[in-house]
């Protein structure tokens, strides 16, 4: 049996993939798949979310987004066979204050045999914050452009259950994109 997954580590190109998804699309949902792999480690294991590949003829709404599944079928068999990539799991975003998965999503999530989904929250803000990493809501936190307020998480459910809890966050390239604001200024 594979080992706990606790952590998602979320790559510099998977990061800026999924803020440029969810911000151009901004008041409507995006949605995607992530590539990457699991890392298995002797006590725990890791999600290593290496790129995000969104679906450009998703139908979007403000408050919902699907894809047809004859076209799902078709960009999983073409990720997964074609490009020698695997997709771990799917990503979507959430506008105005809507930061958790709704029971629409987890259901989603059971009944599709994903065991990842990564949640995008967008919300306006008038000033710039840091991004921070907030272990108590296992969370990343920033702004972009000083117009956005982002909010991502990453939730696992266990295998053969449906029990859905989330994952421990790092992304190394915050503390970049930090440092480069800095020293824009």
């Amino acid at each position: 049996m594979p080992r706990k997954i606790t952590t998602a580590v979320i790559k510099e190109q998977a990061f800026v993939a999924l803020l440029t998804a969810a911000l151009e699309v901004y008041n409507k949902e995006t949605f995607g798949l992530l590539v990457g792999t699991v890392k298995e480690g002797r006590y725990k294991s890791q999600l290593i979310i290496k790129n995000a590949l969104t679906y450009q003829n998703a139908t979007r709404k403000k408050g919902e987004v699907s894809v047809w599944p004859s076209r799902d079928a078709k960009i999983r068999y073409v990720i997964n066979y074609l490009s020698g990539c695997k997709i771990i799991g799917e990503f979507h975003s959430h506008t105005y204050g809507v930061d958790y998965l709704t029971e629409h999503d987890i259901k989603d999530m059971i009944e599709d045999g994903e065991r990842f989904s990564l949640l995008i929250c967008v919300d306006p803000v008038e000033e710039r914050e840091e991004w921070y990493y907030d272990k108590k809501k296992k969370s990343l936190h920033g702004t972009v452009n000083d117009n956005y307020y982002i909010t991502i998480k990453v939730y696992a459910r266990e295998y053969d259950k449906k029990v859905v809890r989330k994952l421990k966050i790092e992304c190394p390239y915050i503390k970049k994109l930090n440092k480069e604001y800095e020293e824009s200024l």
